[in-house]
């Protein structure tokens, strides 16, 4: 074995093929549990080893956390950094920090999240007059983030968007980017799409890149998006030197943009690509591989791959339906327990659910039992008010164009700036013509104010001039924090909230914060803009505390990336696992049984699905029953347990009507029968005119299905010549003509 080898001697000869493959486009197949961090870190050590420079080489992923691991296993393969590993929205960041100024921004921008780009929206629509109940802004935000999906500017989708609710959000969306621009702040979608623009629209700036970058390597490829694709593939143009690595079966991001067809799209963009499968899975029982790979075996759109495994049968896979889901979250719980006292970490288990509201009746049952568990993704450390305020004071002293974030600090704690106040001080400064953070740090702007208000806007102006010479010292992130801490008084009256409350207890996570800045200035030290770039793009992985041993619950979307000895699914109940909004949205069950796939793939030793006959639902019990995906297991190595048989609610409608909604006048709303045959909308029929809210008034083009009444779909095309398909009972629609 010569010397190139040596490193390579414990992969095997798939990935072997894949580290070795150094040069050119290269699509790494990779399935659940091969080993491809493994190979992605091997690949980039031996480029390094075969003379690339660390810092040409790019490799991007998804999350801090796998990012964070793949770095240091790089620095252990070969003794030092230097290559650019990050995720997608931190490298974009990175990226404009520098190139900013090129189109006349500033590099010091601010990085809003979901909670501050709604809360520009909410000023979009009273800049606009519109009713906040008729026209949502979080409708107007879901409105602007697909016109970013698919790279439109707001004169774009004005111009393919000229009449009725359309034609408004679109005009929000020409809003709303400007008032971004005005507080130099970008969402997270404008990360991508501002760099991707930069690279196409500017040649010196897409030359000086591709001259530094010779090598891209991607993983997940299969979560990207179309916009993420033209990133790396314009940064790889000159040599077409790009690796992306993925697996189409854990493709399950599609409500975010996420492109499986990707895959496709590389095929076709290089169609010499070397394609290299990694098919020897090293986590799962052989049980457990087998079941996963009978249920992925339903899916048309994927390039096939056959997992394979030396580990032994293990445990069979069960399959338990109970009655309720009270029972079976006592079983789930139950069986934790059991496994603990027995020595199984907790740690090592974890209970996953397609939806975040099925977790609550397994959370009672963990606590009555006395069994520590954690919600991953649950309410995140960064929403917490307290955190959310700090946050805000730091960001708007990094960038004073940050309205956002001037407007949450501003009376923040109270300093006799109320609603009245801040109404004087904007007509003050529309009438200076600047903006309301700029007028609050002038001091000679308050001269005709009400006394009260002058005082308190002189001492807000102060305090501001306070925190830049503590800023301008340079003592680091934490000293800062402290320092701006003690000047606002914000920890102080924090406490006489919590002495009033008797519950309130915000220092703990006041302190977690000041340890992670801490962190931040010991291991990366930098500017503060810096440091709020990187807590803005911590996903949910990387933002869950570990704060002990503690059995783990979280959806299945969270759980990719992840692997523990023992894992029990809930809720595979039809309507829920396929989810009811996949059918709503037209889209087939391929997607929903790629969920099922990613969380079976999780599990070493011990997987456990479970489905309830009766499930009980923000206040209602409902009859669910198995999912129709549990059918697709087959029968090898899987055991089954409980009534399986399809049941229907024994209780006559009148009864269940009255038991679900407290309300005896059940026959006042026809749409909640069996059938719904006395609704308006079962006379429904092709030609009909229907209007939507969001959709407007359309034709219905098309009805679909051999049930009666509400169950059936119906294809609409509305007049902005959008076509939507939907289940009459839940779509919304309003009959125009009958």
């Amino acid at each position: 074995m010569d010397s190139q080898d040596a490193p390579l001697s414990h992969l095997n000869d798939e990935q072997r093929a894949a580290v070795l493959a150094l040069h050119g486009p290269v699509l790494v197949v990779a399935g659940a549990g091969t080993g491809k961090t493994r190979t992605i870190t091997h690949r980039i050590a031996m480029l390094i080893r075969e003379g690339v420079a660390p810092s040409a080489i790019l490799a991007v992923t998804f999350t801090n956390k796998a990012a964070r691991e793949m770095r240091e296993r790089v620095e252990r393969l070969v003794g030092r950094g230097g290559v650019r590993v990050g995720t997608f929205h931190g490298f974009c960041a990175s990226f404009l920090r520098e190139e900013f100024p090129v189109i006349g921004r500033s590099g010091d921008f601010s990085i809003y999240d979901e909670g501050d780009s709604l809360a520009l929206m909410k000023k979009v629509v009273e800049e606009l007059k519109l009713d906040p109940a008729q026209t949502r802004p979080v409708d107007l935000r879901r409105a602007v983030g697909r016109w970013k999906d698919r790279f439109m500017t707001p004169a774009e989708a004005a111009q393919a968007s000229t009449f009725g609710q359309h034609a408004i959000e679109a005009r929000a969306y020409a809003l709303y980017d400007a008032n971004l621009v005005a507080a130099n702040a970008c969402d997270f979608d404008d990360l991508m799409i501002q760099a991707l623009r930069l690279l196409l629209d500017h040649e010196v700036v897409r030359l000086r890149w591709q001259k530094r970058i010779s090598h891209v390597l991607v993983d997940e490829f299969q979560d990207t998006n179309p916009i993420q694709y033209a990133l790396v593939r314009t940064l790889s143009a000159p040599g077409g030197n790009l690796c992306v690595t993925g697996d189409q079966d854990q493709s399950i991001y599609s409500w975010r943009g996420a492109d499986p067809g990707n895959f496709d799209n590389f095929l076709n963009d290089y169609p010499s690509a070397r394609i290299v499968k990694l098919e020897r899975n090293y986590r799962s029982s052989a049980n457990i591989l087998g079941a996963a790979s009978r249920l992925i075996a339903h899916n048309k759109r994927r390039i096939a791959k056959t997992l394979r495994t030396q580990a032994p049968a293990g445990e069979a896979v069960r399959v338990v339906v109970f009655n309720d889901d009270s029972e079976e979250a006592a079983a789930v719980a139950d069986a934790a327990q059991t496994a603990i006292r027995e020595g199984a970490q907790p740690d090592e288990i974890a209970v996953f659910y397609r939806t975040n509201s099925l977790s609550l009746p397994v959370e009672r049952a963990l606590l009555a039992r006395g069994v520590r568990y954690r919600v991953v993704g649950g309410l995140e450390f960064f929403a917490r008010a307290e955190v959310k305020d700090l946050i805000a004071w730091l960001r708007w002293m990094s960038n004073r164009q940050d309205t956002v974030s001037f407007e949450r600090i501003m009376n923040t704690p109270p300093r006799g700036l109320g609603d009245a106040a801040v109404e004087r001080l904007e007509a003050i400064a529309a009438e200076r013509g600047v903006s309301l953070p700029v007028l609050c740090a002038d001091a000679t702007a308050f001269g005709s104010l009400p006394e009260r208000t002058r005082k308190a806007a002189l001492a807000f102006c102060k305090l501001i001039h306070q925190l830049e010479t503590e800023l301008q010292a340079g003592r680091g992130v934490r000293a800062f924090a402290e320092e701006l801490l003690e000047l606002t008084a914000y920890s102080a009256w924090w406490a006489t909230k919590a002495s009033k409350a008797g519950s309130l207890d915000p220092f703990g996570n006041i302190g977690q914060f000041l340890t992670l800045a801490g962190e931040y200035d010991g291991t990366r030290g930098g500017r503060l803009a810096d440091f709020l770039a990187e807590i803005s793009l911590l996903t949910d992985l990387d933002r869950t505390v570990d704060d002990g041993p503690a059995v783990n619950l979280m959806t299945l979307h969270t759980s990719k990336g992840l692997e523990f000895d023992q894992v029990y699914i809930v809720g595979v109940d039809q309507s829920i696992l396929p989810h009811v909004w996949a059918e709503l949205e037209d889209r087939d069950d391929e997607e929903e049984r790629r969920l099922l796939h990613v969380g079976m793939t999780r599990a070493r030793q011990r997987l456990v699905l479970c489905a309830a006959q009766l499930r009980s639902r923000f206040g209602q019990t409902t009859v669910t029953g198995p999912s129709a995906l549990l059918d697709e297991l087959g029968r090898d190595g899987v055991e089954r347990f409980g009534d399986e048989s399809p049941r229907r609610d024994p209780r006559p409608f009148k009864q269940r009507w009255r038991d679900n909604s407290g309300d005896d006048n059940w026959a006042s709303d026809a749409s909640q029968c069996d059938d719904g045959e006395d609704h308006p909308l079962a006379a429904l029929r092709e030609g009909s005119r229907v209007f939507h809210q969001d959709f407007g008034a359309g034709e219905v083009l098309t009805v679909r299905g051999h049930q009666m009444g509400l169950e059936r779909k119906v294809v609409v095309l509305f007049d902005g010549n959008q076509r939507r398909t939907l289940i009459l009972r839940h779509s919304g629609l309003t009959l125009l003509d009958t």
